[in-house]
């Protein structure tokens, strides 16, 4: 058998680390608000919401970075003609959410909302 290679020296990644203040001016904000983004945890994570208002240097009730989004928690449904009115209605609502999420919670896509 071989012996193992020796371990190189690599850089330490930068994966899950909170980017500093120099870092993010470099790279630039591109979550602004009218962004599309995807949310990661919790109740609705999967879902695509537009970015509303963002908070960069946190608030005194949420030291960390973060925005206020908006977006479709359950879109409506198909209907056909002979649903009763009442059925109809139910399944033509829309329900919205709003919610502030942390930015380690948000994948933002290319899309942006004029």
């Amino acid at each position: 058998r071989h012996p193992r290679p020796p371990l190189r020296a690599t850089r330490p990644s930068s994966i899950g680390r909170p980017v500093s203040a120099s870092t993010a001016r470099a790279m630039g904000k591109f979550i602004k608000a009218g962004r599309v983004v995807v949310l990661l945890q919790g109740r609705y994570a999967g879902k695509k919401a537009i970015v509303a208002k963002v908070f960069d240097d946190g608030s005194r009730a949420r030291p960390f970075g973060h925005c206020l989004v908006a977006g479709v928690d359950r879109a409506p449904l198909k209907v056909t003609k002979r649903m009763s009115k009442k059925k109809i209605t139910k399944r033509q609502r829309v329900k919205p959410f709003v919610k502030y999420v942390n930015y380690n919670h948000l994948m933002p896509t290319r899309y942006q909302v004029p």
